[in-house]
């Protein structure tokens, strides 16, 4: 009965012992899957907060856009002599609009560049006598009263 009391107490002595060593273990691995997660989360933030920065940036470039396109808008086109007077307004009028919606520096450069050959050929006209001088002076400030309206409407 000696013997059998204690291989009993043992049999329990070692139940006992896995059952507080399992609590241990399983507070363990609670703790590295909560710590895993706490790292998933925080990665997960940190993309959050980066998304939500370029989201933030993309919103105040386009809100830049709409202001500085509706304050082009509203520039009245010259009245003009000539039907290629008034193509070369609206030609002109056209390149300042994409360069206002130009959202990377490649496309805004290409632009710049087509508003500058655009305002040599209208010089070109006035030379060669397709246009009159009082329409390339008008044509021109059109393009410039444009530009600065949208500078102005962007706090340039």
């Amino acid at each position: 009965m000696k013997k059998c009391s204690i291989l009993s107490l043992a049999a329990v002595l070692s139940i006992c012992m896995m059952a507080c060593s399992n609590p241990q273990e399983k507070a363990q691995k609670v703790s590295e899957d909560a710590s895993k997660a706490a790292d998933h989360a925080a990665a997960n933030a940190a993309d959050a907060h980066t998304v939500a920065a370029g989201n933030a940036v993309a919103a105040a470039i386009y809100s830049n856009i709409a202001a500085a396109s509706e304050a082009a808008s509203k520039v009245q086109m010259p009245a003009l002599a000539t039907n290629d007077a008034k193509s070369l307004a609206k030609d002109l009028g056209n390149l300042i609009v994409k360069r206002i919606a130009a959202t990377n520096a490649d496309e805004a450069s290409r632009l710049e560049t087509d508003i500058t050959n655009e305002r040599a050929k209208i010089e070109q006209k006035a030379v060669d006598n397709k246009i009159s001088a009082a329409d390339k002076d008008a044509i021109l400030k059109y393009g410039d009263d444009m530009t600065a309206a949208a500078k102005a409407a962007v706090g340039m």
